[in-house]
């Protein structure tokens, strides 16, 4: 048994009422459709709750051979009392089916991850194949009831062929057409006078299918066997105009006169098979991107993470998808989300915005994120995606840059080094980020002594910044010692590892780890 068939059939017993006021609000909104004194109405309103418990349990277990035993409980349990009309019975029972297997599969699939697109298939076959034995039974009744009169007979095939919401098209053994309904007209432009007696090969199937056709059409009048036949699929299809089309195909055969009929159900699924191409598409795309692709929905849960975004942020999808957003955003910047979402519904789209987010490692970086809304069939905000693009070395590179200018601009003047050395360590902090710096300053005696500390306020940094004021080296001791002697910059990693750093107990204390030193060089 099928588990997510079986969860539908409970989620379709659950919706009952709604599938039930559904249909009610599409009766109400169209005149032609019957009101509440019409007979037929009434009888429909007092048998939809045991027809929709009869397609919950054919869902949920299905009778393997069964037509015979499904049509007999269809006809059991439904018989239509007198005064009904067969055509509504037709015509609202394709509304209902369209309701249960359009909307509510809809709903029933963003609910239930696990029905893909081949469990819905069989779901939309074993909805379609109920109410099309509700139909045959209700059109059986519907005859007997006209005493199987040929007349009769004649007007409730007909009825059925031009009530029906899908194409039927009926074919000869000859390969010709029989019967061709309105919906078949409407769908591939051939007028039902043209097309009767012609071979239907020559009407919609593509010119490279038609051999294929005919010769399966042989096989099955020489053996009984035809893999088609019981079977849902999808194949290309031919209008009058030229064009191609997308339809799904279900062939089921009968016997007239000692000849064998055949009798096709289509339906136009080109729109669907090009939305499924196209998000087959993006998702490619999306997944290929070197850039960070995120969509998350209104309340801020991540729902889908590329691996660009795994290469970014560090996270892999079974680790991040289904937690919330503000994982990837820093303490200090939780406040902007509110304000990003709060965009998002009103359909706004938010562009280049630079800001900083957090890896898993914890580290920070800056970023470029562009949020544009995800819209529903109907155009409602359901979500947002997230284009994510590190800049950081782009903003390194205009920090060092400006601080190159400020620095100029500093040295180009008067003033002795000495009297600007204080400006010149808050320009280059600044645009380091850095939390610490101190200028020290070569004395005639050969001491080195700190002259100006710069400090970041919101650390603490009172123990090493007391430390490094209190400190008097020798002109070759300690780090500044090392860049007055070697004349070039140093980059220090890792400040448990350098052996000539007395401030390092000071240092790591106040949760420094690493330094930059370089020389100031002037009269």
């Amino acid at each position: 048994m099928n588990v997510s068939l079986s969860k539908l059939a409970d989620f379709v017993r659950a919706r009952t009422q709604w599938i039930i006021d559904e249909w009610t609000k599409a009766v109400e909104r169209r005149a032609d459709l019957p009101s509440s004194e019409n007979v037929t109405y009434r009888q429909l309103v007092d048998h939809l709750p045991s027809v929709l418990c009869d397609l919950a349990e054919r869902l949920r277990n299905e009778p393997a051979s069964a037509t015979e035993a499904r049509h007999a409980k269809t006809h059991a349990r439904h018989r239509w009392q007198q005064g009904y009309q067969l055509h509504e019975i037709i015509r609202e029972s394709g509304i209902i089916r369209w309701i249960v297997s359009g909307q509510c599969l809809d709903d029933f699939a963003r609910e239930t991850p696990q029905f893909d697109a081949v469990t819905r298939r069989e779901a939309e076959r074993i909805i379609h194949e109920f109410f099309s034995d509700m139909l045959t039974e209700s059109a059986q009744q519907f005859a007997a009831e006209k005493q199987k009169a040929l007349a009769a007979s004649e007007q409730t095939s007909q009825a059925i062929l031009d009530s029906a919401l899908d194409c039927i098209i009926v074919m000869g053994e000859d390969g010709r057409v029989r019967e061709w309904n309105p919906a078949a007209e409407q769908l591939f432009g051939h007028k039902r006078s043209k097309v009767i007696g012609q071979e239907l090969a020559e009407l919609i199937i593509p010119p490279e299918l038609r051999v294929r056709h005919r010769q399966g059409l042989a096989h099955y009048l020489a053996t009984g066997e035809g893999p088609l036949l019981g079977r849902r699929i999808e194949v290309p299809a031919l209008r009058a105009d030229g064009s191609r089309l997308f339809v799904e195909l279900a062939i089921a055969t009968h016997r007239i006169d000692d000849q064998w009929g055949f009798t096709a159900y289509l339906r136009d699924i080109t729109a669907r098979k090009a939305g499924e191409e196209a998000r087959q598409r993006l998702a490619a795309i999306v997944e290929s991107s070197d850039e960070a692709i995120i969509s998350k929905d209104l309340n801020g849960t991540i729902t889908t993470w590329n691996n660009g975004a795994q290469q970014l942020f560090g996270y892999t999808a079974d680790e991040i998808i289904g937690e919330h957003i503000t994982t990837l955003i820093p303490e200090q910047r939780q406040s902007e989300e509110p304000g990003i979402l709060e965009q998002i519904r009103r359909g706004e789209r938010i562009e280049h915005y630079e800001t900083i987010r957090r890896r898993k490692d914890g580290s920070h970086f800056n970023i470029s994120i562009t949020v544009s809304p995800i819209k529903d069939a109907a155009g409602n905000v359901i979500g947002a995606s997230k284009i994510a693009r590190d800049i950081s070395e782009r903003v390194r590179t205009d920090a060092r840059r400006n601080a190159q200018y400020a620095v100029a601009n500093l040295l180009s003047g008067q003033a002795p080094l000495i009297e600007i050395g204080g400006n010149i360590l808050d320009t280059i902090a600044r645009s380091g980020r850095w939390v610490f710096a101190a200028l020290w300053v070569l004395h005639n005696d050969g001491q080195l002594k700190c002259h100006t500390t710069w400090r970041l306020d919101a650390r603490d940094l009172d123990s090493f910044e007391s430390e490094t004021r209190r400190r008097i080296f020798a002109r070759a001791e300690g780090l500044p010692g090392r860049a007055i002697v070697s004349g070039k910059p140093d980059w220090l990693t890792d400040l448990t590892k350098e052996a000539d750093f007395p401030r390092a107990p000071a240092a790591l204390a106040s949760g420094l780890q690493g330094a930059f030193v370089f020389p100031l060089l002037g009269s």
